[in-house]
């Protein structure tokens, strides 16, 4: 579409079964007004995007992300990346937006406990985990930046008993 007045924003809320319907509902109405509002990084404005476990995107980036997201997810059913370990990537995620988003300089020790943690752990038995991972090192790719809607979604698809499908 090329009419610059049509816009396409998507709050998602993913829950257990039993999570009552109304709150659902509720929480996912924020999620959209975030999609709405959220001005991202280098951006001047929001709408055109979606916030989906806890983080919004643009349209443009949602496809990359969620490919990388299921490219994690078959390494970890295929456990060459341990479940624990996409816990302590969320650590890690978790001190690189003390940077990114905050400034903060020291949000940037992630780097080399990363470096450490995959070197040790992953090379050179997964040579395709190690590079997925080593990847993470570079502050400016997006699947760095967007890490937490991965990591929520591979827990949400490797979660035992689940085999859902976004």
């Amino acid at each position: 579409n090329d009419n610059q007045n049509v816009t396409l924003s998507a709050g998602v809320f993913v829950s257990k079964p039993s999570f009552p319907i109304g709150r659902g509902a509720e929480i996912a109405g924020d999620c959209l007004e975030k999609a709405k509002e959220v001005i991202l990084k280098g951006k001047t404005e929001g709408k055109n995007q979606i916030h989906i476990f806890g983080r919004t995107i643009k349209w443009e980036d949602f496809p990359f992300l969620l490919e990388e997201a299921k490219k994690l997810a078959v390494m970890v059913e295929k456990e060459e990346i341990p479940h624990a370990f996409i816990y302590r990537l969320l650590e890690y995620e978790a001190s690189f937006q003390s940077y990114y988003r905050d400034g903060l300089v020291e949000g940037l020790k992630y780097i080399p406990l990363l470096i450490y943690d995959i070197t040790r752990n992953f090379a050179p038995k997964t040579k395709e985990a190690f590079t997925w991972l080593e990847e993470l090192k570079d502050i400016n790719k997006k699947k760095t930046i967007y890490l937490r809607f991965i990591l929520e979604y591979v827990i949400n698809q490797t979660r035992r008993g689940l085999n859902g499908e976004l």
